[in-house]
């Protein structure tokens, strides 16, 4: 029991360290040079303070930085982190099972259970999302609507005041 207990661990210490490892390499050589950039900046604070010999240059530029992210892009990205670790779970949770076998079934259960369950709450955020979408449009439309009315109400004020 007790080396299942440390397969169990060791599995759900591999699945966070693998999926760390694996979503953190740099896809372009861009993002190595700004990610070399940023550890530069972090481990050399005294290049950035002034002496009195350069305070009277100015400040020294720098290249713009990339804009952040949007906040829904992040969240898609660790949606499917989560995903792909629930998704490798699975065939872990079988290994562990047909290794030590016994009542060591119940791992793999709970994998496919704990990976379905985040799959229907994916879908069932998807569907909120659409029909949110589907309402604030038609909100939109009268809106605009209404402000096309009331402009032409404005319009005939001024006509009638001329």
């Amino acid at each position: 029991m007790n080396l299942l207990l440390v397969a169990m661990l060791g599995g759900l210490w591999a699945a966070i360290l693998l999926t760390g490892v694996l979503g953190r390499r740099p896809r372009s050589p861009i993002a190595s040079v700004d990610s070399f950039e940023r550890l530069m900046d972090t481990l050399a604070p005294l290049q950035q303070m002034t002496t009195p010999d350069d305070a009277d240059d100015g400040p020294a530029w720098r290249p713009p930085q990339p804009p952040a992210p949007p906040p829904r892009v992040v969240a898609l990205h660790r949606r499917q982190q989560v995903f792909r670790a629930l998704a490798a779970a699975v065939p872990g949770a079988l290994a562990v099972a047909l290794l030590f076998r016994g009542p060591a079934w119940w791992l793999p259960v709970l994998a496919v259970a704990a990976l379905l369950t985040y799959s229907a709450l994916l879908v069932r955020l998807r569907r909120r999302t659409a029909e949110r979408r589907q309402v604030v449009r038609p909100l939109a439309e009268r809106r605009a609507d209404a402000t096309a009315a009331s402009a032409a109400r404005d319009a005939v004020r001024r006509a009638g005041q001329a």
